[in-house]
């Protein structure tokens, strides 16, 4: 089991402060996860562990996802860098964005995940003046990206003429230092489209970490996933399944009680926020081995507490959480 985490680049109500980015990034190495992510987002995230909520503060400085990751990336030395997700709408053309690609898994000495998404905040896209397509179509789009990439990764003058991007004889040197090219991680649990593009070229699938979710559930969308594995004729085993999940964990059950009455949302009920890693290190342990059973090998968790520079909650879990999982 491997373990990520997002890493909050946009303090709600404070100013945004590298230093404390940095400070986190630092602290998850020398701590022993597997992993850090940061989003894609061009204004701050709602106060919540829920970005589809519309309560952005707009005033709140947000610091540019690739930007902040190729700092990271000299900052580090071992973790993983991943992007938690790209927003396909805001990196175009999908050529400039594989270069991109490549670059920053040099400079990072070959760390580079490589997350994707179809995005879905419409006002970002109205504020930003990108067109806002129907969700489908975003989907079908980022699909072609993903092509893109792949080809100009892998092959020396690749062409390719789709419906929304072409390439011509593009020529993307040097490729990426990890073979074939970095592993590509696609978010989302749209049934028809997403998982469709997952199985044709995701390395990684996650599930959103603001969508809780049930054994029940997971099960019924891993399902969809084998289905659709076996409609383009990928063996399932090939994709590994991440579980973006949010955290809260204390030592004193009364502490997990104080966390849970100050970030939950008003419209989840007690026991549906209680679907995401919440409790003692035991409990944590305990959610943690039943995802493991049915297939998840990556946990990337939002810690809502680091947000305002609090350590407490990763250092906790990496103490008496990852070692029940690491050789």
């Amino acid at each position: 089991m491997k373990f990520g985490v997002s890493i909050p680049h946009g303090k709600p109500g404070q100013y945004t402060d590298y230093k404390m980015v940095k400070e986190a990034a630092l602290e998850c190495e020398r701590l022993g996860y597997d992993s850090i992510y940061v989003s894609d987002h061009v204004v701050p995230r709602p106060n919540t562990p829920y970005p589809e909520r519309d309560e952005y503060d707009l005033d709140v400085p947000y610091l540019e996802c690739w930007t902040l990751l190729s700092a990271l990336a000299v900052e580090t030395k071992r973790v993983k860098l991943g992007t938690f997700t790209l927003c396909n709408s805001f990196r175009q053309p999908p050529s400039l964005l594989a270069k991109m690609a490549s670059t920053l898994d040099h400079i990072s000495g070959g760390r580079l995940i490589f997350g994707i998404g179809a995005g879905y905040n419409e006002k970002e896209y109205t504020m930003y003046g990108v067109p806002y397509r129907h969700r489908s179509t975003r989907i079908r789009q980022m699909r072609e990206t993903i092509q893109i990439c792949k080809k100009m990764w892998t092959e020396e003058r690749p062409s390719f003429n789709g419906k929304y991007y072409s390439i011509k004889e593009a020529i993307c040197n040097p490729k990426p230092i990890q073979k074939p090219y970095p592993p590509i991680l696609i978010g989302g649990r749209g049934r028809k489209l997403t998982l469709r593009v997952v199985a044709e070229h995701g390395d990684i699938w996650n599930w959103p970490p603001a969508v809780y979710v049930t054994p029940k559930i997971f099960i019924e969308y891993k399902e969809l996933l084998k289905k659709h594995c076996e409609k383009v004729g990928r063996d399932p085993a090939e994709i590994a399944m991440s579980m973006g999940d949010i955290l809260h964990i204390a030592e004193d059950k009364s502490e997990v009680k104080k966390q849970i009455t100050k970030y939950k949302p008003d419209e989840l009920t007690r026991e549906a926020y209680m679907n995401h890693l919440i409790g003692t290190p035991d409990e944590c342990i305990e959610r943690i081995r039943m995802y493991q059973n049915l297939g998840i090998s990556e946990f990337v968790m939002q810690i809502p507490t680091l947000a305002s520079g609090d350590l407490n909650d990763l250092k906790l879990f990496a103490e008496k959480v990852m070692p029940e999982f690491h050789d």
